[in-house]
């Protein structure tokens, strides 16, 4: 089982792999730099995810459009099936979180400011998700 990680800023990926190892987490990690990596990692071969933690806002796909697309492509449902999908993002825009939620989303939490509450986010996203 692994935890699908899609993000493009590397500010974010470095705290979240700071966040991840802070944690002990020693599962495999799986970064991606935006929804069309993970539309395509789905469309390939078995795969077991234990977790998606998903930004919004990204060039190329963003993560509403991915859930979107996902939510249009039965084979992309089917692989998503059980997978829980969170969304990690400074939007605190109530369309965003309210979009997200109606395209499958399981939970939606905003980025942190400081580096205390982010670890702490991505701690409780675990303990909740994966523990």
């Amino acid at each position: 089982m692994r935890i699908i990680i899609v993000e493009d800023n590397p500010g974010d990926v470095h705290l979240i792999k700071y966040a991840l190892k802070n944690y002990g987490y020693n599962g495999e990690v799986v970064f991606l730099e935006d929804g069309s990596e993970l539309v395509s990692l789905l469309e390939g071969e078995e795969h077991l995810i234990q977790l998606i933690i998903m930004d919004i806002n990204m060039p190329i796909m963003g993560g509403i459009e991915t859930l979107k697309v996902v939510s249009t492509r039965p084979n992309l449902s089917e692989a998503m099936q059980g997978v829980p999908v969170i969304m990690f993002s400074s939007s605190s825009l109530s369309t965003d979180i309210l979009e997200s939620y109606s395209l499958g989303a399981n939970a939606y939490v905003k980025k942190p400011l400081s580096l205390d509450e982010y670890v702490s986010s991505i701690s409780k996203i675990l303990k909740f998700w994966v523990d």
